[in-house]
C-alpha cells in the first residue's frame, strides 16, 4: 500500500511538471501591453447659447497596432444636443461598424468600429478616430460643462488581448451669451521648430513641447533642432585633400551653415512613419528563444509520456511484487 501511494505521488508531480513545461513555451513572450492615450481636440472651447461645435477624439497609440476601437463618451444631455458623428480619417478602412449612437436621450456616445485585415491596423500620434458635431441648447444656464470618456472606452491591439488604452481626459465647454456664428473648431497644421505649443500635440513629428517651444527631444536646449545632423556631421568629417597639403600653422575657418531647416530630416533612435495604415508587423523580428527553452518546447510532451510511462511501469511492478510476498505456503505433511 505504501509503495501505490509513493506511486501515485510521483505520477501527479510528473502530470504538473509537464503541464508547466507545455505553459512555458506561451508564457516566453508574454508582457504587458504598451500605453495608449485616447482624448479630446481640442480640450477646452467657448460656446454661445444655441450655437453648434465640434470636436475630434484621438489617440497616441505609441507600439500598438489598432484594429478596433470602442468610444464611449457622457455628456450632459440637457445642455448639450450632438447633431453628427463622423469617422476620422486614420480609421477609414475599419470597413465594420457595429454601432453609431449620438446618444441624445442616454447622455452617451457610443461608436463601435473595426477591421478584420491586419494590415488595416494603425499606429502613430495624433490618430483621427472620430469627429463630433454637437450643439449647446438655447436654453443652458451659462456656466463650464465636461464631456468625458466613460469606463467602457476601449481600443483592441493587432497584438494583444486586452484594451490598450490606459490614459484619458476631458474637455471642457464654457457657454457664453448667444452669438451670430457657430463655434467650428478648424485643427491646424502642428507647428515646427521653434513655433510656440502647449502640449505636444501642437508640435509636427518627432518634435515635442519644451518650456512652451517645439523642441527636439534629443537636444531639447537647442532652438534649431538640427542636434543630431550636426553631431554625426561632425563624428563622420573626414580632411579634404586641400587640407592635407596646409602647413603646421595655418587654421582651418568653419564655413557657416545654411538657416536651420524647420524640421529635422533625421533623429537617431526614432522612427518616422509617414503612412501609419501601411504598417506591419514582421514576424521575422520575434526575439529569438534560448537553447534551454527551445529544448523543453520540443521535447517537453515526450518527456512528459516517457515519465508517466516510468510510474506506471514502477506502480504494476510493486503491486504485482506485493502479491507475490502474500500468498499463503504450503507446508507439506509430516506424519506421511
Amino acid at each position: 500500500m505504501k509503495n501505490t501511494l509513493i506511486g501515485l505521488a510521483l505520477l501527479l508531480t510528473g502530470l504538473f511538471a509537464g503541464a508547466m513545461l507545455v505553459r512555458q513555451n506561451q508564457n516566453i513572450n508574454e508582457g504587458a501591453a504598451p500605453a495608449s492615450s485616447i482624448y479630446f481636440s481640442p480640450n477646452t472651447q467657448n460656446v454661445g447659447q444655441n450655437n453648434n461645435f465640434n470636436f475630434n477624439i484621438k489617440i497616441d497609440s505609441t507600439e500598438n497596432l489598432i484594429s478596433g476601437v470602442d468610444i464611449r463618451i457622457k455628456f450632459d444631455k440637457d445642455i448639450f444636443e450632438i447633431v453628427s458623428l463622423e469617422k476620422g480619417q486614420s480609421i477609414s478602412d475599419f470597413n465594420n461598424l457595429i454601432t453609431s449612437e449620438t446618444g441624445n436621450n442616454t447622455g452617451e456616445i457610443k461608436y463601435i468600429a473595426f477591421t478584420l485585415d491586419k494590415s488595416k491596423a494603425i499606429n502613430g500620434s495624433n490618430l483621427d478616430i472620430l469627429k463630433v458635431n454637437a450643439k449647446v441648447k438655447g436654453d443652458a444656464p451659462k456656466a463650464t460643462y465636461t464631456i468625458e470618456f466613460a469606463d467602457q472606452t476601449a481600443a483592441s491591439g493587432l497584438l494583444e488581448t486586452q484594451n490598450i488604452i490606459t490614459g484619458s481626459d476631458s474637455t471642457s465647454i464654457t457657454i457664453t451669451d448667444h452669438t451670430n456664428s457657430d463655434s467650428t473648431y478648424v485643427e491646424g497644421e502642428p507647428n515646427s521648430c521653434g513655433g510656440t505649443c502647449g502640449s505636444n500635440n501642437n508640435c509636427k513629428a518627432n518634435l515635442y513641447c519644451y518650456q512652451g517651444f517645439c523642441r527636439n527631444p534629443i537636444c531639447s536646449t537647442e532652438t534649431d533642432c538640427d542636434c543630431a545632423i550636426q553631431k554625426t556631421a561632425t563624428a563622420t568629417a573626414k580632411p579634404s585633400s586641400a587640407s592635407v597639403g596646409l602647413s603646421k600653422g595655418a587654421t582651418i575657418k568653419p564655413v557657416s551653415s545654411s538657416s536651420p531647416k524647420p524640421t529635422p530630416t533625421y533623429t537617431a533612435g526614432m522612427a518616422l512613419i509617414d503612412k501609419p495604415t501601411e504598417l506591419e508587423r514582421d514576424d521575422s523580428e520575434e526575439t529569438a528563444e534560448s537553447p534551454i527553452n527551445m529544448f523543453f518546447t520540443k521535447y517537453a510532451m515526450y518527456l512528459l509520456g516517457g515519465f508517466i510511462l516510468i510510474i506506471i511501469v514502477s506502480i504494476i511492478y510493486a503491486t504485482k511484487k506485493r502479491r507475490s510476498i502474500n500468498l499463503p505456503h504450503i507446508v507439506p505433511p509430516t506424519n506421511i
